[in-house]
């Protein structure tokens, strides 16, 4: 026996269910050949010098400063955003993001809405 937390597993409501249910009835008869084409992409978000499950330990009361122990805590950590994607046989380019700041941030916005404003009358005219 070990002392451990439990597992957490997402409850499914019924309209995830049904929209699980809708994607496999579409993709059911898809051969390899299709799926070939498909890109997969995935992120994660990665804080450095951070376990994100927490640690567990047996010990008494006397061994509370031991190493053995103990779990350092840092300040200051680093923290980042993973991108990757890939296809069958294939990894695709690997990209890593650090957080936006503020100011950064504010000029995207301001990018988006000129190039949304510019953009919004040609496509409503398609």
């Amino acid at each position: 026996m070990k002392k451990t937390k439990p597992t957490r597993k997402p409850g499914l409501t019924k309209e995830i269910r049904a929209e699980r249910l809708r994607w496999y009835l579409n993709y059911k008869n898809w051969t390899l050949e299709d799926w070939i084409k498909v890109i997969w992409i995935d992120e994660t978000a990665v804080v450095v010098g951070y376990r994100r499950k927490g640690y567990r330990v047996w010990r008494t009361l006397v061994e509370r400063y031991l190493r053995s122990c103990t779990c350092k805590r840092w300040k200051g950590f680093t923290e980042f955003i993973f991108w990757a994607s890939y296809y069958y046989n294939f990894k695709g380019p690997c990209h890593i993001w650090r957080p936006e700041t503020a100011a950064e941030r504010k000029l995207a916005n301001k990018d988006l809405k000129e190039m949304n404003e510019a953009m919004e009358p040609i496509y409503k005219a398609k």
